[in-house]
């Protein structure tokens, strides 16, 4: 039962931070990245570690782990994480582009 746990937790960060790993390098965010980095590595030495010696139920756990790891990185970035860029003189357009509000008042 402990495999599953181990199993299940490794590949929640490993994807989470693989999520996470994305926007970090969208937003040119060198030292978050860099750290990122470093925790990936050792997520996916845990989740090899783990999987290498389990069948197909220890691979439906390591999806759901993957599943819920995403989900939860997605949320943290978006409703945690961004704020501060959320505050600035930003908007959102259509495909997620973000423009300065200067610009819509030029374009308008």
């Amino acid at each position: 039962m402990i495999q599953y746990i181990i199993l299940f937790v490794a590949s929640f960060f490993l994807v989470g931070l693989l999520g996470l790993q994305s926007k970090n390098v969208q937003h040119s965010r060198y030292l978050a990245a860099a750290l990122t980095s470093m925790s990936i590595s050792v997520a996916n030495f845990v989740f090899v570690k783990s999987v290498a010696t389990g069948g197909f139920d220890m691979m439906f756990t390591g999806m759901v782990g993957g599943a819920c790891g995403i989900i939860v990185a997605i949320y943290a970035h978006d409703h945690h994480l961004m704020k501060e860029e959320k505050s600035s003189e930003t908007f959102k357009v259509a495909g997620g582009a973000r423009k300065p509000k200067n610009e819509r008042k030029r374009n308008a």
